[in-house]
């Protein structure tokens, strides 16, 4: 597996603390971009399963139907960070410019981990 950035060539062979220090390499000057990222996209997570007071389907809807959305903007977030390309929190949204696409995805991924 070939990274895009010259430090690591594979995380397969390496120990934990070398792949550990990497990520500290990668954070650096980046820890409060990254860190308020996740934690508004659980928010988010969050705020579409308040709803699991009416029925459990009602709460896995709004769940269901952002996730594929969050998780493609998280993936582009991070695989920037791991580029060292300019840390935008912006980015973590970039999945919602493919919201079908990603909702397409997941309804695919769920109907073949249902079956």
């Amino acid at each position: 597996m070939n990274w895009p950035h010259k430090r690591v060539k594979t995380t397969m062979m390496m120990d934990s603390y070398k792949i550990r220090n990497e990520a500290l390499i990668l954070l650096n000057h980046n820890w409060g971009t990254a860190v308020g990222t996740v934690f508004l996209m659980q928010l988010i997570y969050s705020g579409a399963g308040l709803v699991r007071d009416i029925s459990l389907f009602l709460s896995l809807t709004p769940i269901f139907i952002i996730s594929g959305a969050v998780e493609l903007g998280l993936a582009a977030f991070f695989i920037n960070l791991a580029e060292k390309k300019h840390l935008l929190f912006e980015d973590a949204f970039s999945g919602f410019k493919n919201f079908f696409k990603a909702l397409g995805i997941t309804f695919f991924w769920s109907l073949f981990c249902i079956l």
